[in-house]
């Protein structure tokens, strides 16, 4: 299996002309929310509104701010996600992002399609 990218709109809800493009952020259906610079993410006004503990993929466990932004990808319209405010330069879509679109990557083609659900 490939690799996943993908176009994100970032804005801050408070805020409608705080607006960012983020050119092939790297889908990770491993991770469970998304991943932002926290500089970019605090210059566009958006705060934390806490701390949370992660357990990134060596195993070891940091604490990191996560807030809220609307999150637009594959020209779905914006949507109210969790994002978390990572201390260097690391895009990651998430999967409560993907999920939050209607949205699921397709292993064969490397691309985003709508999902289906089933009860």
């Amino acid at each position: 299996m490939g690799k996943t990218y993908t176009d994100l709109v970032v804005r801050n809800s408070n805020m409608q002309d705080s607006l960012q493009t983020i050119r092939n952020a790297l889908v990770d259906t491993g991770a469970t929310h998304t991943v932002l610079p926290a500089a970019t993410l605090e210059a566009m006004g958006i705060e934390p509104q806490r701390q949370v503990p992660v357990r990134i993929a060596d195993g070891s466990v940091m604490d990191v701010g996560l807030g809220y932004a609307d999150l637009s990808l594959a020209g779905r319209p914006p949507f109210p996600c969790a994002v978390l405010f990572w201390p260097t330069e690391k895009y990651l879509v998430g999967c409560t992002t993907l999920e939050n679109h209607d949205l699921k990557v397709n292993p064969t083609t490397e691309q985003l399609e709508t999902a289906e659900y089933e009860l």
